[in-house]
């Protein structure tokens, strides 16, 4: 949803192929299928994986059963949150399941899981069609959304925030704002920008700040 340049793009459908959800959701058997025994075990409890699915569209007369929308569920612990028998780490068995373990020879941290897990998903999903992209930038929008960055920055003090609302700032300064004529756009699509003015007293959040 971020254009190379900096800014944010307006909008994504939900539906993809006809069905709401088909491109981000995912069935109980997809993953079992896709990922190893332990990390299944570790993806499906960590995103609350359920052969009845947690999502239903019901505006499609033939809706897609057991889809599952993700969600952290149950976040795997801290270092310094993990009990007795911890649950980060889990013990291959004989039989090639996952199980915990107190004391073990052979030990599969669950963050290194979950990490391929997820790298094992995010490549099967990018070989689905995914929904239409509205990718024009609005100026308004992207206002809201470098004041929401720079108000992060100020309170956090966290630089991933503070890059990111540079960033963006240069969308605004380069492509929706002309200095000529003191202009401010307020929509621009692949280089070009549209007739339709701002208003001149219009106050964008993310410059109106001090």
């Amino acid at each position: 949803m971020t254009h190379p340049a900096g800014g944010f793009y307006s909008a994504e459908d939900a539906d993809s192929e006809g069905h709401e959800g088909k491109f981000y959701c995912w069935t109980h058997d997809e993953l079992s299928k896709l990922l190893s025994p332990e990390e299944f075990d570790v993806a499906a409890r960590y995103f609350g994986i359920t052969k009845e699915g947690n999502f239903v569209d019901h505006s499609h007369p033939q809706p897609l059963k057991g889809q599952n929308v993700l969600s952290v569920v149950n976040p795997l612990p801290t270092a310094h949150g993990r009990s007795g028998v911890s649950a980060g780490r889990r013990q291959l068995s004989s039989k090639g399941s996952a199980a915990p373990c107190r004391d073990a020879a052979t030990t599969i941290d669950d963050s290194a899981l979950l990490a391929s897990a997820k790298r094992k998903m995010l490549a099967a999903r990018s070989q689905r069609i995914r929904p239409h992209l509205d990718d024009k930038i609005l100026a308004s929008w992207n206002g809201l959304m470098l004041g929401a960055m720079a108000r992060a920055y100020a309170v956090l003090g966290d630089e991933k925030y503070r890059a990111a609302a540079e960033k963006k700032s240069g969308v605004h300064s380069g492509e929706t704002w002309d200095g000529k004529t003191k202009t401010l756009y307020h929509r621009w699509r692949d280089g070009e920008r549209d007739n339709i003015l701002t208003s001149r007293k219009l106050r964008v959040p993310a410059f109106g700040r001090d």
